[in-house]
């Protein structure tokens, strides 16, 4: 419907072309008189229906070039992926098993003219995919959606194989060369621009929530009054007041809102750090006690 509204007929003509061959060559390949040659295209066409299927449930997205290669990089964690899934392991086998099954056993026509150019035609099947591949690859990864899934697959798999068998620049698997030298940085402080809830933080030694945010108490609370405090007279700071030569004192451009200023206080002296947003009342307990 999105090429009709935006009248891209021949991209719609295009696109039920392909539709019309893949259609024909599943009947084609359904329909060879030889038992070995109809087994063959169920066996391909059902373990890529079966691929589609379970990539779609597992994703909600079809299969693309970008999936392929993403999970061609992590081949090496397929036994843990089939572990994870081995409970719907099952409907894929089914899956597979009635798409064998349907291409298989349906009867073959009897008419020796009709047996005669499906057994010419028994390479009709391979001709959607190399089409689909080859839109894939004018498209530059895309145009290989809402195709037939007994295609679309095995045209994805075409293009990312030819990729990575004429890709060599890849380097090989190694050592890190790369040594430690000398320490450039003492201490690494990390600064989170957000606001943290009062009751995630917990000063109790190994409590669940912060086991190893007590040990670290004094030196934390000290850093909130440090940071906190209201400046003193003397002082000389940017926007923050302070005493001239003659040690007048000026008031400050800005101060610190006196929640703000309690909270550093009350952190040093309650087992529980208060939330330090401005207005915000206090946290209760997890266990129902007070803040």
């Amino acid at each position: 419907m999105l090429v009709i509204d935006q009248e891209r007929y021949g991209t719609l003509g295009g696109f039920l072309a392909v539709w019309f061959l893949c259609l024909l060559s599943l009947a084609i390949a359904a329909m060879q008189p030889q038992f070995w040659l109809r087994l063959f295209w169920a066996v391909i066409f059902a373990f890529a229906a079966t691929v589609g299927f379970a990539f779609s449930h597992t994703s909600g997205n079809e299969l693309g070039v970008l999936d392929a290669l993403s999970l061609w990089n992590v081949r090496h964690e397929a036994a843990r992926a089939f572990e994870f899934y081995s409970a719907d392991l099952w409907w894929a086998v089914l899956l597979l098993v009635i798409g064998i099954a349907i291409m298989t056993l349906p009867p073959v026509p009897k008419t020796p003219a009709v047996r005669r150019w499906l057994t010419r035609l028994w390479w009709l099947p391979a001709v959607p995919i190399v089409g689909i591949a080859a839109i894939i690859l004018m498209k530059e990864g895309g145009g290989g959606q809402a195709l037939p899934t007994q295609f679309s697959p095995l045209a994805v798999a075409a293009v990312v194989g030819s990729k990575l068998a004429s890709n060599n620049s890849a380097p090989e698997r190694g050592a890190v060369a790369w040594m430690p030298g000398r320490k450039k940085a003492g201490h690494i402080v990390l600064l989170v621009d957000e606001s943290v809830r009062a009751d995630f933080i917990d000063w109790t030694p190994g409590n669940p929530y912060t086991p190893a945010l007590a040990n670290i108490r004094s030196a934390v609370c000290r850093l909130c009054r440090d940071q906190l405090r209201r400046p003193r007279r003397g002082d000389v700071e940017a926007g923050a007041g302070g005493g001239d030569r003659q040690g007048r004192y000026h008031r400050p451009a800005y101060r610190w809102p006196r929640p703000m200023v309690q909270s550093a206080a009350a952190c040093a002296r309650s087992t529980r750090c208060p939330n330090t947003s401005i207005g915000a009342a206090p946290a209760q307990d997890r266990s129902g006690g007070a803040p």
